[in-house]
């Protein structure tokens, strides 16, 4: 049975990479005469040539290609391995999941994203989407760590969890881009009363219905993109949307902004960072925590 120890691995793979014996020696900080000797003992144990040597420069043979392909796999799973073991030993986190409802920012979560993968390559962080009251239950159960959530002054505080506000994010009334509602601009109250108006899930989910229905002929959707569509269809047909996910349909020419005469400037709405209050807080969940956080502040949505 063939054998072989990582050391001959890693200098097999470095010859391949840097071109010669001399430079995989620099590079690995080792003498020319080891280099040798390492990947000579792998011939051996494998039966395989694994260079020609007859030209100034070893040339990797036709045999040793897919050999050289499973060393290089080898070689970065166990570095996998010891960088996951040293996070044990360090306490630090091995995974870490948060949640977010539809109406954030994908800016401020891939910020995050790539902050947490710099400082914490090892670590798996899961990004879900899910409203808020099945992030709260996520939550309760241990399988969320943390969400980010719209959040109204009626929110009542559950038991065991702990929220703070991390800025607001803008909406804004929209309507078909033919909308005959667009002739009565700025629209009255008592006129959109009258008409439909479509509510995504999440501002239900976020008990911010008092503030966000306006009509008595409503209907709920859960995806933005749907409500779009549905949107577009229908003459008097509105809805209140996020500005920053109802700007890519603004530019595609599929609705448009309307004015209304019973908002005073921008509607917004709080966003909130919901955790609990008993689990433990490591490394990776106190740098997650403060990159929403700089993310939110840095963009538009504060």
């Amino acid at each position: 049975m063939a054998t072989f120890t990582f050391d001959q691995l890693e200098a097999f793979a470095t010859v391949v990479e840097q071109g010669s014996f001399s430079a995989a020696a620099r590079k690995l900080k080792k003498d020319r005469s080891t280099v040798h000797q390492l990947v000579a003992f792998l011939e051996i144990d494998w039966g395989v040539e694994l260079f020609n040597r007859e030209g100034k420069t070893p040339k990797l043979s036709p045999d040793a290609t897919r050999l050289y392909k499973y060393a290089t796999l080898l070689l970065e799973q166990r570095l996998e391995v010891q960088n996951i073991a040293n996070n044990i030993g360090s306490d630090i986190e091995d995974s870490l999941t948060i949640s977010y409802d539809e109406t954030m920012p994908v800016s401020v979560l891939f910020k995050t994203e790539q902050e947490l993968s710099s400082v914490f390559p090892y670590t798996r962080v899961n990004y879900l989407s899910q409203q808020k009251d099945l992030a709260i239950q996520s939550i309760q159960e241990g399988r969320v760590d943390l969400t980010l959530q719209l959040i109204s002054y009626r929110s009542k505080p559950h038991k065991g969890l702990a929220g703070i506000n991390i800025g607001s994010i803008h909406f804004g009334v929209y309507v078909s881009a033919d909308s005959e509602l667009l002739d009565h601009e700025p629209c009255s109250l008592q006129l959109m009363q009258t008409k439909k108006q479509l509510i995504l899930q999440s501002l239900l989910s976020a008990e911010l219905d008092n503030v966000a229905i306006f009509s008595a002929n409503y209907q709920v959707l859960t995806r933005i993109d749907f409500l779009v569509s549905c949107l577009e269809k229908s003459p008097f047909t509105w809805s209140i949307l996020p500005t920053h996910l109802a700007e890519p349909y603004v530019k595609s020419k599929q609705i448009k902004r309307c004015d209304v005469a019973f908002f005073d400037g921008d509607i917004s709405w709080g966003c909130g960072l919901i955790s609990s209050q008993n689990s433990d807080k490591g490394p990776v969940f106190l740098k997650a925590a403060e990159c929403l956080k700089k993310a939110m502040k840095e963009s538009h949505h504060y």
